[in-house]
């Protein structure tokens, strides 16, 4: 009975020693999956960290980008500044060229005006202080061309392209003029020469035609 009851507690004892290894090793295997998924965790927190480093170097090249293109945008509206400047405002230099080149031409004109103002013999005086004036100022030159202006331009009237001279009127080159019939007629107003019986009719008596729409009924122009 003694030996019996021994093997019954030697296999009560072994089976309890079993039983605290499977607990072990569930214990074991618990911990091994508690470790997986702490490792698992760890990955995914490793793969978001670098996803936001991703994101954030993404973000950090598209400012640069943005920044590089405004300071592109602000050279090339400098430089549009720059040539509409350039344009508007030569160099000084060259202004100073140009003025010196305008002086010279307007002294030759004068040199010219005073001797054709010499030819005309009217009102040379007076020209030739407006002339003058003229390489002084600009503007005073205008002025003074408006307030003074030359006697000879107010009162002769040139006559329009189709005229006709007729030899026995009194006054060929206009009754409104301030020329008398006993004055000889200016170089533009020269009789033409005698027409030829063959192709042109004379003139029954003198008239004057300023133009082809007052021309009478019977007189031809030469």
């Amino acid at each position: 009975m003694e030996v019996e009851e021994e093997e019954e507690e030697e296999e009560e004892e072994e089976e309890e020693e079993e039983e605290e290894e499977e607990e072990e090793e569930e214990e074991e295997e618990e911990e091994e999956e508690e470790e997986e998924e702490e490792e698992e965790e760890e990955e995914e927190e490793e793969e978001e960290e670098e996803e936001e480093e991703e994101e954030e170097e993404e973000e950090e090249e598209e400012e640069e980008e943005e920044e590089e293109e405004e300071e592109e945008e602000e050279e090339e509206e400098e430089e549009k500044e720059k040539e509409t400047t350039n344009q508007e405002q030569p160099p000084l230099r060259k202004k100073k060229l140009d003025n010196n080149n305008n002086t010279y031409n307007t002294n030759t004109t004068n040199t010219n005006t005073t001797t054709t103002n010499n030819n005309n013999n009217n009102n040379n005086n007076n020209i030739n202080i407006n002339n003058t004036t003229t390489n002084n100022n600009n503007t005073t030159s205008s002025s003074n061309r408006n307030q003074h202006p030359p006697r000879w331009t107010k009162h002769v009237k040139l006559p329009p392209a189709t005229t006709a001279f007729c030899p026995s009127s009194p006054a060929p080159w206009g009754a409104t003029d301030r020329h008398t019939a006993s004055q000889p007629p200016p170089s533009f107003l020269a009789p033409p020469p005698p027409p030829s019986p063959s192709h042109v009719r004379t003139y029954p008596r003198a008239v004057v035609c300023q133009s082809l729409s007052w021309c009478r009924e019977g007189f031809t122009l030469l």
